[in-house]
């Protein structure tokens, strides 16, 4: 004997079946579901959150709107008080726990300011909402700290090929998480170079844990491999893992990665770069922003979104919010002793100084990176030399920048961090071509800009894509050769839906311009 639906189930099948007859007129959404259904639009068109993140800005809303008794009265938008705002916290505050009380103190503040910019409601209310403190040792810790890890890792005698496996090893297993049978199942033949082993230790990482279907493993996965992806050069593949780790985070707000990170901070962080790569600079910085509201009182959360934050804003050529970026993450590294990320900043702080006052800026440069060689850490070198390399090739020091150069391309076909190599040739090209160059110059150069364009191409990189026609597009022109130019250079610019107003766009117009006139 079938048992009966339940009540619910059955009113809202003959609602259903009366209305598709017209004999039921349907239910009309009320205000406070029309307002949240507008800002829905707005956070999906204009922020491009994803659908989690708007279900979760939604229902905070619905409680603050309900709060308010908005669909009784409606103008009280306009009339909005600190004090209504401060009484919505005081209650939200009382029924949910400190971390989910971030999440609705961030949603509060993008309603907050979505109804000043369009004018329903008062201006300045966001700075009202203040998020809670949320402490990293209020919980058992789930890992030991890293520079125990290292500590360990320093002991093992990498001399003897004994010492090379275990510290091979023990590094896969520290940083990847990889059981013992796991580690026990890898093929050395496997394994290429340093990016190669963490391609195999993610992706083993990735297929136990779609079996398991555990959504901390599975984020976990997707965070790994995406990043792993970036520094491969294969950005669209990076892309959609980001973006499935983004939803999971937005699913399952209680996740965290192996280090303690919240994972939707990192995969936001990283998405900002792999956005402005594929050409979408504006859509990076909101991404970037979002991520950082949402590690607001996580310092190593915190430092992490600054430090992708600076790099979008260095890749944008934004000088001046490169440094404001990078003199932040400073303070933050030093409070919090977090030594990557303070020379980190002292890189990317000498790249923008090199801008106005070239001798300093390069020596607080080469500074840093020897400080972050010292950590034993090789990744984003490649970036960090062509950035010298562009320095001293500003300041006038050619051959010194060539030289740095040729170390970035050591460090590529060492460890196979490939995501700046499109950069490397397009700089390279740049550095050979002075201005009295000769035509053997300028046909090496040449070469390295067609490398860059392939390169570019191949890992969907459409910004770096940009920069590489740009540079040939130049030297087209200045060889004569006008249609050429514009060709190559329209190609890629036409692609462009976003970003207008900044320096790589505009430079391309304006040889597009110049390509259009008479040659």
């Amino acid at each position: 004997m079938c048992s009966a639906p339940p009540k619910g189930a059955l009113v809202r099948s003959l609602s259903q079946y009366l209305e598709e007859r017209c004999e039921l007129a349907p239910t009309l959404p009320t205000t406070t579901e029309r307002r949240v259904a507008d800002y829905g639009r707005y956070l999906d068109r204009v922020r491009g959150l994803c659908a989690g993140t708007i279900k979760m800005h939604a229902a905070t809303i619905t409680g603050f709107l309900r709060f308010l008794d908005h669909d009784v009265r409606p103008q009280q938008l306009r009339e909005l008080r600190a004090a209504d705002v401060e009484a919505f916290v005081a209650r939200a505050g009382g029924q949910v726990g400190r971390r989910r009380m971030g999440q609705v103190t961030v949603a509060l503040r993008t309603f907050l300011r979505f109804l000043a910019a369009t004018g329903e409601g008062p201006a300045g209310l966001d700075a009202q909402v203040e998020s809670p403190r949320i402490y990293r040792s209020e919980r058992l810790p789930r890992a030991l700290a890293w520079e125990t890890v290292r500590t360990f890792l320093r002991s093992i005698d990498r001399t003897t090929s004994k010492g090379r496996r275990d510290y091979a090893m023990f590094v896969l297993v520290a940083t990847y998480g990889l059981r013992a049978s796991e580690v026990r199942a890898l093929d050395l033949d496997d394994l290429w170079a340093r990016l190669g082993a963490a391609v195999c230790a993610s992706t083993a990482y990735f297929r136990r844990s779609q079996e398991t279907e555990n959504p901390a493993a599975l984020v976990t996965a997707h965070y790994m491999l995406g990043t792993v992806l970036v520094y491969l050069g294969e950005i669209g593949s990076a892309r959609e893992h980001y973006a499935q780790g983004i939803a999971l985070s937005d699913t399952h707000r209680d996740l965290a990665l192996p280090d303690g990170r919240d994972p939707g901070v990192a995969c936001r962080a990283q998405m900002a770069r792999v956005l402005w790569l594929c050409g979408y600079p504006e859509q990076a910085i909101e991404v970037s922003e979002t991520a950082q509201e949402a590690a607001q009182g996580h310092p190593h959360d915190l430092a992490f979104a600054f430090f992708l934050d600076m790099l979008v804003r260095q890749f944008r050529r934004e000088i001046g919010l490169t440094e404001q970026r990078a003199e932040r993450l400073k303070e933050l590294a030093d409070d919090h002793r977090l030594p990557h990320y303070r020379a980190w900043a002292g890189i990317l702080h000498g790249w923008a100084r090199a801008a106005s006052e070239p001798t300093g800026g390069i020596a607080e440069m080469r500074e840093n990176l020897a400080a972050y060689e010292r950590l034993g850490n090789e990744l984003s070198r490649p970036h960090f030399l062509a950035l010298l390399a562009e320095a001293l090739g500003a300041a006038g020091r050619g051959e010194e920048g060539l030289a740095a150069i040729g170390e970035a391309f050591e460090s590529v076909e060492r460890t196979n961090e490939r995501y700046y190599e499109a950069e490397l040739h397009r700089l390279n090209g740049e550095l050979l071509l002075p201005r009295s160059a000769s035509d053997q110059q300028q046909a090496e150069a040449e070469a390295c800009f067609h490398r860059a364009l392939d390169v570019a191409r191949r890992q969907q990189a459409k910004s770096f894509e940009l920069r590489a026609a740009t540079s040939l597009a130049r030297l087209w022109l200045r060889q004569g050769r006008g249609a050429d130019a514009r060709t190559v250079l329209a190609s890629v610019y036409d692609r462009f839906t976003e970003g207008f107003e900044l320096a790589d766009l505009g430079d391309a117009k304006a040889l597009l311009d110049e390509a259009t006139g008479p040659n």
